[in-house]
């Protein structure tokens, strides 16, 4: 029997290289967000969160917060932008 390497692709430390620095640009964006900005994309995203529940830790009115979140989603496509990352 006879093995093949199929879709198999070589690791070199570049990719993981080009993955830090995404990271990072990703987290730069993201820091020049207000801080309530920040910390609701952080927890719907990151920490995935529902929205009742980022609400109440954001101490809002759900209403408010799906109102602010897609604001908060346009800065931070403006801002990607801005640094020529998407």
């Amino acid at each position: 029997m006879e093995y093949k390497r199929e879709g198999w692709t070589p690791r070199c430390s570049r990719t993981y290289d080009a993955r830090i620095v995404r990271v990072m640009d990703f987290e730069r964006a993201l820091a020049r967000l207000p801080e309530e900005e920040q910390a609701i994309l952080m927890l719907i995203y990151r920490d995935r969160e529902g929205q009742r529940r980022t609400s109440q830790s954001m101490r809002c009115s759900a209403r408010k917060l799906s109102y602010t979140l897609p604001i908060a989603r346009q800065h931070l496509a403006a801002e990607l932008e801005r640094l020529d990352l998407l």
